[in-house]
């Protein structure tokens, strides 16, 4: 399982919109906000395919997706989103 980080234009989509559209994606096996424009997500698939999916239902929001690697990120955020962003898992796991 990879985490990558979604961002998006608020002027182009809700963050419910969002949410609706990731929840509907079976190739997006967890996700967590942490802001309200930006997202990690977990999956198996490749940057390429995540964002042609995101593309086919957000047409009209603007977007960008980012693999996070483990020894290439850094930031402030609560420990919460660390521990999630360095042991990505499936929700049901």
């Amino acid at each position: 399982m990879n985490t990558y980080l979604l961002t998006f234009d608020q002027a182009t989509a809700s963050r419910t919109a969002v949410v609706a559209q990731i929840d509907g994606l079976r190739e997006i096996a967890n996700w967590m906000f942490f802001f309200d424009n930006a997202v990690c997500l977990v999956s198996d698939e490749s940057v390429e395919r995540l964002t042609g999916l995101l593309r086919e239902r957000l047409p009209e929001t603007h977007f960008l997706v980012v693999k996070l690697e483990q020894s290439k990120r850094g930031g402030w955020l609560r420990q919460s989103v660390w521990d999630f962003i360095k042991s990505p898992k499936p929700v049901n796991s």
